[in-house]
Formats: C-alpha cells, sequence, structure tokens
C-alpha cells in the first residue's frame, strides 16, 4: 500500500501558516514560465523549448487541504509560438519547483488560445498546487 497523508499533513507540506512548507521554499514573488516544446521528461530539467513569457505571480496564501492559491497577473509574449508547457520557480527565477502541460481547455494549465504572438498580453488566473492527502 502506498504511503497516504492526511488533509492535515498536506496542509503542513504545502504551508498552512503555522509551517515554513512548500509556499516558504517558493518565495514570495515566484516566476511562472511558458515555453513551446513539451515538458521534460525530468522533473529536474528546465523545459527545452523557446520562452514565450514569464508571469511574477503573488506569493502562494497559507494551505486549506494540502492547496495553496497565488494569484496571476497579466505579461506580454516576448516570442512568437505554439504554448505547449510550463515551469513554476522560486522568487530567484531560476531555482525550478514544478512544471507541467499547456493546451487549449486542456492541460495542467489550460488557456483559450495557444498559439502566442509578440507583444501579446497573456491573461493569468489563480493558480493552485496542491500536496495530494489520502
Amino acid at each position: 500500500m502506498a504511503m497516504r497523508l492526511t488533509n492535515a499533513a498536506a496542509s503542513g507540506a504545502a504551508g498552512d501558516g503555522s509551517s515554513a512548507g512548500l509556499r516558504a521554499y517558493i518565495g514570495a514573488t515566484p516566476k511562472l514560465k511558458f515555453y513551446t516544446g513539451n515538458v521534460h521528461a525530468s522533473a529536474e530539467t528546465d523545459p527545452a523549448g523557446t520562452l514565450l513569457a514569464t508571469v511574477t505571480i503573488a506569493a502562494f496564501g497559507a494551505a486549506s487541504n494540502g492547496a495553496i492559491t497565488s494569484v496571476g497577473g497579466n505579461v506580454s509574449v516576448v516570442a512568437d509560438g505554439t504554448v505547449a508547457c510550463w515551469a513554476l520557480f522560486k522568487s530567484d527565477g531560476t531555482t525550478k519547483v514544478a512544471d507541467g502541460g499547456v493546451g487549449e481547455g486542456s492541460g495542467d494549465i489550460s488557456f483559450d488560445k495557444t498559439a502566442w504572438l509578440t507583444n501579446c498580453t497573456v491573461t493569468m488566473g489563480n493558480l493552485v498546487l496542491t500536496v495530494p492527502p489520502a
């Protein structure tokens, strides 16, 4: 049987206000970067595609049932391309925390359109990271 966390333990791991957790590790001004190309097979490796945009998001709030939420923002696209993946970096902008796929109505992050043009504005809503309980 696989190990399971209670909601309280998952919230503690995420950072519930009484513990440092993931939100303290990420920092106050994390960077969410969007790229062309696919998610790399190793979570430790940065995406190989072209960087299309970087969004500085707000600090994540205290955890609830293992989930921490950040408010997104608007960003200008710096290169033409089809967005296919993202990577979340700590406030330093270089230490990778997580990554995932992007799609139109699908993926870990979904956009209305995935074909982006230089100087277009991308609007990012709330970003929720969850440390899964049981």
